[in-house]
C-alpha cells in the first residue's frame, strides 16, 4: 500500500524534533493532542539516531512494525502453545492492511508494547511468574502513555480477564499477588500523568 505521510505523523514529528534541539526539555508533560510528552520518546529515539528528519521518524515505524509481529509471534506461542500457528498468524497479520498501516505510525500508536504486555500478561497467567507480571505492568503503563488509542488497552485486558474467569478460573485465582503487582507497576510506570488522565 502507498506510504501515507500524513499531518498526525508530521506533528508527532515536530515534538521530537523540537526535543533534539534542545527547544523543548519538559519530559513529564504533555504534547502535541495532550499526548504526554514519554509518548513521543520512540520518534525522539530513532530521529536521534538515523536524523532528524522523515528518515528518522519513519524508522520508529519499522522497528515498531517487527517489534509488533515479534510480539504477536509470542503471545499466539505463549496462549495457544503451538509454534505452527505463532508462525501462521504472524504471517497472516505481516501482511494485514490494518497492520501495516499502523505499524508505520509506532512513533505514535502502542500496540507493538500493547501486544508484548498482553504476551507477558499471558505468561505470567500460565506460569505465575512474578517477572512477567511486573514487565507487563511496565509495558501498559508505556502503552497508555503513548496514544489515545492505548487507553483502550485496559478494557481489552479485563474482557480477556473476564473470559479467563469463567473459562480458566485457575489463571484468575492462582495469581493474586502477580495482579496486585501489575496494578502497582502500572501506578508507578505512569506516574503523575494516571493522575491527569483520571
Amino acid at each position: 500500500i502507498p506510504d501515507d505521510f500524513h499531518g498526525e505523523m508530521a506533528s508527532h514529528g515536530w515534538v521530537a524534533s523540537d526535543f533534539l534541539l534542545g527547544l523543548h526539555r519538559d519530559i513529564f508533560g504533555f504534547g502535541w493532542t495532550a499526548t504526554p510528552t514519554i509518548g513521543f520518546l520512540p520518534a525522539f529515539l530513532t530521529m536521534a539516531v538515523f536524523g532528524n528528519n522523515i528518515f528518522g521518524l519513519q524508522m520508529a515505524a519499522v522497528i515498531g512494525g517487527v517489534f509488533s509481529l515479534f510480539a504477536v509471534y509470542l503471545l499466539t506461542w505463549r496462549l495457544f502453545n503451538n509454534h505452527r500457528l505463532a508462525a501462521f498468524t504472524t504471517t497472516l497479520v505481516a501482511i494485514n492492511v490494518a497492520h501495516i498501516h499502523f505499524s508505520r505510525i509506532f512513533n505514535m500508536e502502542p500496540w507493538p508494547l500493547a501486544n508484548f504486555a498482553i504476551f507477558l500478561l499471558i505468561d505470567g497467567l500460565k506460569s505465575r511468574r512474578s517477572t512477567s507480571f511486573g514487565l507487563a505492568g511496565v509495558c501498559i503503563g508505556f502503552s497508555l502513555l503513548m496514544y489515545t488509542s492505548g487507553r483502550a488497552l485496559p478494557f481489552i485486558i479485563l474482557i480477556f480477564l473476564l473470559y479467563a474467569f469463567f473459562f480458566q478460573r485457575h489463571w484468575i485465582t492462582q495469581n493474586k499477588a502477580g495482579f496486585v503487582l501489575l496494578v502497582v507497576v502500572i501506578v508507578v510506570t505512569m506516574g503523575p500523568a494516571l493522575v491527569y488522565y483520571l
